[in-house]
């Protein structure tokens, strides 16, 4: 009987460990329902994406804030967004910042996201981003909007 209880322990926590993670579900959840893509094959058809870093957090209530981060290249701000106004300057490093709560019983949730924008000196602006950054993504667009991306030539 010892056996038994013992072995059907070691496969619950066997199952446990070989489940979907937070960032794996996020990965693989697929915001335009069904029958779209999954966050992993927009990611992988972004243009211009430079580098994407997942990180997990413990949240309240047993949920798991997954945090996305990716890096645009400029060049793609330049071919997406008009030049800059006078005195203004494109930044050289282009970041969205996306933020996915998974809660106990595996649901994701889109929490918000962010541009971060830096100068080569590392001067940055951080501005919010609507829930249209993720159609854009989605659709296959360039996500972050053309105003957010310059800054001022003095810094």
């Amino acid at each position: 009987m010892v056996r038994k209880a013992m072995l059907a322990w070691l496969l619950l926590c066997l199952a446990g460990c070989f489940g979907p993670g937070p960032q794996d579900l996020v990965r693989q959840w697929k915001p335009m329902g069904a029958s779209g893509p999954t966050l992993d094959q927009a990611l992988a058809t972004s243009p211009w994406r430079k580098n994407t870093t997942w990180e997990s957090f413990a949240g309240e209530g047993g949920q798991t804030l997954v945090r996305l981060t990716v890096e645009y290249q400029p060049a793609g701000a330049e071919a997406s967004c008009p030049a800059p106004p006078p005195g203004m300057r494109r930044a050289t490093r282009l970041f969205l910042v996306a933020e996915f709560t998974v809660s106990k019983d595996a649901a994701v949730e889109f929490s918000g996201a962010k541009a971060q924008v830096y100068t080569a000196k590392g001067y940055f602006e951080e501005y919010a981003l609507d829930r249209l950054v993720m159609g854009d993504l989605m659709a296959g667009s360039f996500p972050l909007p053309c105003a957010d991306l310059d800054l001022p030539d003095y810094l």
